[in-house]
């Protein structure tokens, strides 16, 4: 059958003669199977067991015997012929040539193997034939390792990292199976009388006694437990707003696996599960976070030398130098319209701080870093993640270092011991955490920590 002609003719023939062509079998994912295919077609599915068999066929190496060699990067390589002497050999090209191809078709076979190698649920059988086994085990036992661009075959890449692991290798002599040996020591009726004695109770029973151990390991199997089920939770990196919500994170000290979830769940699906803006209501005003933004970024730009002259009578005249400053950040596009009249209406606060014992150190203060990013590397029960967060102030007072936070958080009664105790055990773990990332990073001692509720002007000290 050839062409198109030679098709509609059989198909034609085939209805004249009434040829039945039965149904065709369709095969499942999950039917009880043996699938043959290529190392190719296997990509991308799971079988639960495998058998990689031919790993002993020698790759194909017929580019390198080419008269004439051709590679897309390096050019044209052509064989040097002495017509007079009659002989040729290769050039220093065609060399290069043949190396950077043999170097390109082993990594698509090492490619290639990957995917072999990674079909397997449960049990992987791979099948390999040699010459002489006794030589070759010689000559890969006493390898380092597996020398890729030296091999011949995907078994002279696995037999040296296989001879030194605990995997099970099996020898067979392939005479002692031939069809012919086999024809000569057992005849038909031999056979036959197997076959029958299969049927018998006895061949039952011992096929039976070997189960016990199957299903041992399979239950084995099914009940297993992975012993750092946490770990899967534990991203690789966190930020210091999320892990301060679990107090005792990083001392892990009484964490459940709950508490691991929920800061998982937590940093994965909160900016997927937000209203969308244009779902959103209208805004009518700032919402508590958005104006501590605010707050933050005026203060990272704010002059203490300066405001702390202008700010220390504390009248109007201080409220018009912020509001007036707040109107530069304004107009320099640090602040939107609706932000710059926002602060404008906290300015009492920032003259508050700045004439508070802090805002006095600052003004004062040699150095002032403000708003610095920093990663810092921690370990959760035997797991590295990486702390991400921005340190609001820290400044340099002399040869030491002093660290601030400002909070924004509405205090309901400044007078209360109870609530100043609450707010600074609950941001005692965020501040130790600055204090290690200043102090790995500038590689100096934290003198003194401290937060500083703006909306009731209290300074809290760290020891």
């Amino acid at each position: 059958m050839k062409g198109l002609y030679g098709f509609i003719t059989y198909v034609d023939a085939v209805k004249d003669k009434k040829v039945p062509m039965g149904q065709v079998t369709l095969v499942g994912e999950n039917d009880d199977v043996v699938r043959i295919m290529t190392i190719h077609k296997s990509k991308g599915l799971e079988f639960p067991m495998v058998i990689v068999a031919g790993m002993g066929k020698r790759f194909n190496n017929a580019n390198s015997r080419k008269p004439i060699d051709l590679h897309k990067n390096i050019g044209l390589g052509i064989r040097y012929i002495e017509r007079e002497k009659h002989f040729y050999k290769k050039t220093l090209l065609q060399m290069a040539i043949d190396n950077k191809r043999k170097q390109e078709d082993m990594e698509e076979e090492v490619r290639i193997l990957y995917v072999a190698l990674t079909r397997a649920q449960d049990k992987l059988v791979l099948l390999g034939c040699v010459k002489d086994l006794e030589k070759y085990q010689e000559a890969k036992t006493g390898m380092d390792g597996p020398d890729v661009f030296r091999a011949s075959s995907y078994l002279d890449m696995i037999m040296p990292v296989i001879s030194e692991s605990s995997i099970s290798v099996y020898h067979h002599n392939a005479q002692e199976i031939s069809f012919d040996n086999v024809r000569n020591h057992v005849n038909r009726e031999q056979l036959r009388e197997f076959l029958n004695n299969i049927e018998k109770e006895q061949v039952k029973n011992e096929q039976m006694a070997g189960f016990a151990e199957i299903y041992a390991q399979i239950d084995k199997q099914l009940s297993f437990k992975y012993g750092f089920d946490y770990a899967r939770l534990l991203k690789s990196k966190f930020s210091v707003s999320k892990l301060n919500k679990i107090s005792g994170f990083l001392s892990e000290e009484s964490i459940t696996p709950e508490q691991y979830e929920r800061l998982y769940y937590e940093t994965s699906y909160e900016a997927a599960l937000a209203v969308p803006q244009f779902a959103q209501d209208i805004k009518t005003g700032f919402s508590a976070s958005e104006r501590g933004t605010i707050m933050h970024n005026v203060l990272e730009h704010w002059n203490f030398r300066e405001g702390y002259v202008e700010c220390l009578e504390k009248g109007n005249k201080a409220l018009d130098y912020v509001r007036c400053f707040v109107t530069e950040l304004e107009e320099r596009q640090l602040l939107t319209e609706e932000e710059a009249d926002e602060a404008r209406k906290h300015a009492k606060m920032i003259v508050e701080f700045q004439c508070s014992s802090l805002g006095k150190r600052m003004a004062q203060a040699d150095e002032i870093y403000r708003e610095t990013p920093f990663n810092l590397m921690k370990k959760i029960k035997g797991e590295d993640i990486i702390v991400q967060g921005i340190i609001d102030c820290y400044f340099k007072e002399g040869d030491e270092y002093i660290l601030l936070d400002y909070k924004t958080n509405k205090v309901n009664n400044p007078h209360d011991p109870d609530e100043i105790i609450y707010l600074k055990e609950t941001y005692r773990e965020q501040i130790e955490l600055y204090r290690e990332a200043i102090e790995v990073v500038k590689g100096v001692k934290v003198k003194d920590a401290y937060i500083y509720l703006m909306n009731a002007g209290i300074i809290i000290e760290y020891e």
